[in-house]
């Protein structure tokens, strides 16, 4: 892997504006998340609010009338990719995946019949959504609490325009020191595996940001499937993906399969009263009942499009793999 400058150089060498380069892995370079190289942004937090300057800009889905509540953000914080073999990347935001993930708020909203958290808050008046992604949860959780203030931050600036008023957007690097001048009552963190490098330092961050009394949710999938009449032993391939992209999240230094860990981590943190839950979400639409038939349909779908997305960095990148295997 490549040194923080080396990468840098290599990024400048391109102009800096996220031009593609030719590789023999990737035909199709996509927009990516820049999550190793944090310097490169220094000092580009920006605040995305409803009364900010406007200005086209394809990062939030268009052109912007002089009408709309759309905000600008500089072309260096809105234009990454690959880099030769410079290893910058670990997730995607392109359209696909932001579809993805709002398909899988979805999933989440069936599995949690309809609620968007778990904690026993109410009326919470300070809300934090680390990773917040499309913005998907935050919109939600902001449209459900009007008199609360909800903030979203994200390394990516994929979220969209229009928002309630009482939301604003942080584009920038949780990983990095958080300096918000006020503490949260409720911080909400969620499909994050794979993204955090540290997550015992973003537990402690979380912790020195909420106020007395405040309650934090991590909720995540364990990235292994399970059957209960054995067929999963019939699936091989499956089995070989799974263990080949635990084996490369792992290599990266941002292990994917981290839900299991969560409770430990949050009681070594210093939060009390940890509470774990689990629930058992189908894969693909077996089962008789209705909710779960959806959950099924909605996952393998979720599944289908994770593969190259998650598999193709991993597997060709980091473990050697031909596109071909």
């Amino acid at each position: 892997m490549a040194t923080s400058q080396e990468a840098i150089d290599a990024f400048n060498a391109a102009g800096g504006s996220g031009q593609d380069t030719q590789d023999d892995t990737i035909s199709n370079p996509i927009e990516v998340d820049v999550i190793i190289l944090p310097e490169l942004f220094k000092n580009q937090s920006l605040l995305v609010k409803d009364n900010d300057a406007l200005e086209n800009d394809s990062a939030f889905g268009g052109p912007a009338a002089s009408n709309t509540s759309k905000t600008s953000l500089t072309s260096g914080i809105t234009r990454y990719r690959m880099v030769g073999d410079i290893m910058l990347i670990e997730m995607p935001n392109d359209d696909d995946e932001q579809d993805r993930m709002d398909l899988l708020h979805h999933v989440f909203n069936l599995v949690l019949d309809g609620k968007l958290y778990l904690a026993p808050i109410e009326n919470p008046q300070r809300v934090l959504d680390v990773g917040t992604g499309t913005g998907i949860w935050a919109i939600d959780f902001a449209d459900q609490y009007p008199s609360s203030h909800v903030v979203g931050c994200d390394l990516s600036p994929i979220q969209p325009g229009w928002i309630p008023p009482n939301l604003e957007f942080e584009i920038d690097d949780v990983e990095d020191t958080w300096r918000y001048s006020q503490k949260f009552d409720f911080i909400h963190i969620r499909s994050l595996g794979g993204s955090v490098a540290s997550w015992p330092h973003l537990l402690d961050q979380a912790r020195d940001n909420l106020n007395d009394g405040g309650f934090i949710e991590l909720v995540d999938f364990e990235y292994h499937g399970y059957s209960d009449d054995g067929t999963g032993e019939l699936a091989p391939s499956f089995q070989k993906w799974q263990a080949g992209l635990d084996e490369a999240s792992r290599l990266f230094g941002r292990d994917l399969n981290v839900a299991m860990k969560f409770k430990d981590w949050l009681e070594e943190a210093g939060f009390e009263a940890v509470v774990e839950r689990h629930w058992r979400v189908p894969m693909a639409p077996w089962a008789r009942d209705r909710r779960n038939k959806e959950i099924g349909l909605y996952m393998q779908q979720n599944m289908l499009d994770a593969t190259v997305a998650y598999g193709m960095a991993h597997f060709t990148r980091i473990l050697g793999w031909s596109p071909e295997e």
